[in-house]
């Protein structure tokens, strides 16, 4: 049975927003870039850096240790990886009132 977890109120949201949770265990980072915001695994997949420190322009993050790059949207490695990675886990938000949260098992 999935849990909802409250993350954030949403007048605290605007462009350059970055925020690390630990929910149910898992390391998440909830940032918002322009229109978009996003609630991502706090790990590269490459080789578990944090992603706090991550660019983020156009709808893209790309890690700071390797330079892989990640759609916010779909989590999808972006072309030009000089090596193999797994996608990034993006996670669904869910709008409540006021507040951002996420429903996790």
């Amino acid at each position: 049975m999935q849990t909802y977890h409250r993350l954030e109120s949403l007048m605290n949201l605007a462009p350059g927003y970055r925020r690390e949770f630990i929910v149910a265990g898992r390391q998440m980072l909830l940032l918002q870039e322009g229109d978009v915001t996003a609630l991502v695994e706090n790990r590269c997949p490459h080789q578990g850096f944090s992603l706090v420190d991550a660019r983020i322009k156009g709808g893209v993050l790309t890690c700071a240790a390797h330079a892989v790059s990640f759609s916010l949207r779909s989590g999808e490695v972006q072309p030009g990886a000089a090596f193999h990675c797994s996608a990034l886990k993006v996670y669904e938000l869910i709008y409540r009132g006021n507040e951002v949260g996420v429903y996790l098992d």
